[in-house]
């Protein structure tokens, strides 16, 4: 997760918090007019030209009203949008871990001086996404976030944008001094995984606590991840607002076991910029009969809180185990800025969850 390197239009609300339902606190999207305005615009656009323009705003992440993270609470959050994109074009070629374009289009480090990432947009790869480590006039050099390699592009399409980092996210919060943002390297074996990435404000910069004690002010943030917010202080978060693109390309995250002989907690999360229903996730056709979807519910207070959803997959749809003991794939929201821990059954195979969210086809 971390990088140790140490960034529009004019924003329409993205508005778009839970309501809360008996059995789903993040169950029912209530989708703002400004995004649908933004999408139907954008669509209609579309229509009668060739060019395409991406709908941007901003979601308020955290509690679904009140202050965003309340004094001595935890809440579960996701990126749900990208930054504005630095470049768009299509390769000329790659490596495993280069990717190489005609003529000289970029000026040498020019994404390395502060985090960039570049998407690929279109191919058999669409949706994979890496840091890009260095770069010449030509050629990027990249680090793979789920694994997968850049080898095999020839004429595909990608994208490259300034990375999201933990000091950009709370940018414009207030943030009290003692407050850290938890996640996860991916590297414990075993269900209720620790956190193992710790950065904590004090007050002037994001402090790396688990590993190096330096200012991390830089480590990325990767949409499809899951972060806590854990404000132990006693003073709230009144608001967490991100500004951004709309997701508009594949996303791709990968669900590993780390030992077949034991069921694997993945802290992830749906990047889509809305919620959109388990049914609609792309979830279902990769999940093994007794996975689980467990989801916190944000508009209670309190740390290390308990899942107040817990789904799991019978083998056709996505049981309620905590509230009604009945199908809920249709009904249960995911995505749009909240994270979830998916629990993978020991036996499952190792599968790339990617996904079109389905607001795609009318931009």
């Amino acid at each position: 997760m971390g990088d140790e390197h140490v960034t529009m239009h004019q924003p329409k609300k993205i508005d778009i918090p839970p309501t809360k339902s008996q059995n789903n606190p993040v169950m029912k999207p209530i989708y703002s007019y400004a995004l649908l305005a933004a999408f139907a615009a954008v669509g209609a656009a579309s229509a009668q030209t060739t060019a395409t323009t991406t709908p941007v705003g901003y979601i308020s992440l955290g509690a679904p009203t009140g202050d965003a993270i309340p004094a001595g609470t935890d809440n579960i959050i996701s990126i749900p949008l990208n930054k504005p994109s630095a470049y768009s074009g299509a390769v000329s070629g790659s490596t495993g871990t280069t990717i190489s374009f005609a003529g000289t289009p970029f000026t040498a480090s020019a994404f390395t001086a502060t985090p960039h990432v570049v998407e690929i947009t279109s191919g058999t790869k669409k949706g994979v996404t890496g840091l890009v480590t260095a770069n010449t006039s030509s050629v990027l050099t990249v680090a793979s976030v789920d694994g997968t390699d850049f080898s095999g592009l020839t004429v595909e399409t990608v994208t490259i944008r300034p990375a999201w980092t933990v000091q950009g996210l709370f940018a414009t919060a207030v943030v009290p001094a003692g407050t850290q943002l938890l996640g996860y390297t991916g590297t414990a074996e075993g269900i209720n995984v620790p956190t193992d990435v710790i950065l904590e404000w004090d007050g002037t910069n994001w402090i790396d606590l688990a590993v190096t004690g330096d200012v991390a002010d830089n480590t990325v943030l990767h949409p499809g991840e899951s972060f806590i917010v854990h404000n132990v202080t006693a003073t709230a978060i009144p608001s967490l607002v991100v500004n951004g693109e709309v997701f508009k390309n594949k996303f791709r995250v990968r669900l590993e076991n780390l030992n077949t002989s034991v069921d694997q907690d993945i802290p992830v999360s749906y990047a889509s910029s809305v919620p959109e229903s388990v049914a609609n996730s792309g979830i279902t056709p990769l999940a093994q009969v007794g996975d689980q979807i467990n989801i916190t519910d944000s508009s209670l207070t309190g740390v290390n809180k308990s899942a107040s959803v817990i789904l799991e997959f019978d083998g056709s749809d996505w049981i309620d185990l905590a509230v009604t003991g009945e199908p809920a794939q249709a009904t249960t929201y995911i995505g749009g800025g909240f994270g979830l821990t998916y629990r993978r059954k020991a036996t499952a195979t190792i599968s790339n969850w990617d996904q079109n969210p389905t607001y795609i086809p009318t931009l």
